[in-house]
């Protein structure tokens, strides 16, 4: 038996709501403004998880597959406070000083550890995270994060990372 989809696609739905807008009832024009809502926060959202899909990291198959959003999650949660990031592969510097996204998952996993530090925009460090790769993390990813700085700010991240990636 054939199946013919049927699903309406938002090119094709947005006429319907731009009458419904223009000239509905009451009631038209606020379903009609709340579905447009939804599709542009659908939208957004597939902006971002598209961005996140096109970071470049280091190599192909490292850091594993597994572990990427508890690093990205990770940077994320350091760069939206306002941070920047210095990533350091035993004693040598990696980057210095970035707040460029992209710029520390490309610099992510150069090797099997990395120590990603908490700078202010002052290169004042209030924190650090201890990160070791492929660590038996395929049943728990957080296990990425060997250790950090025992402070509010660190914490705080952690739970971000929690609450992110919570299912």
């Amino acid at each position: 038996m054939k199946t013919i989809d049927m699903t309406p696609t938002w090119e094709g739905v947005l006429p319907i709501y731009i009458a419904g807008i223009q000239s509905g009832s009451f009631e038209g024009i606020k379903t009609a403004t709340k579905e447009l809502e939804r599709m542009a926060r659908l939208a957004d959202m597939h902006v971002a998880a598209q961005t996140d899909r096109d970071l470049t990291w280091s190599m192909d198959s490292y850091p594993p597959k597994w572990e990427r959003p508890v690093l990205l999650a990770l940077v994320k949660a350091i760069l939206n406070r306002g941070y920047q990031i210095s990533i350091y592969l035993e004693d040598e510097a990696m980057i210095e000083h970035s707040s460029d996204l992209a710029e520390v998952i490309k610099n992510l996993a150069a090797g099997d550890l990395d120590s990603l530090v908490i700078e202010t925009e002052g290169r004042h460090s209030v924190g650090w995270f201890s990160l070791i790769y492929n660590n038996g993390s395929e049943q728990d990813p957080m296990v990425v994060i060997s250790d950090f700085s025992d402070n509010d700010l660190c914490n705080e991240i952690m739970s971000d990372i929690d609450e992110e990636l919570a299912p």
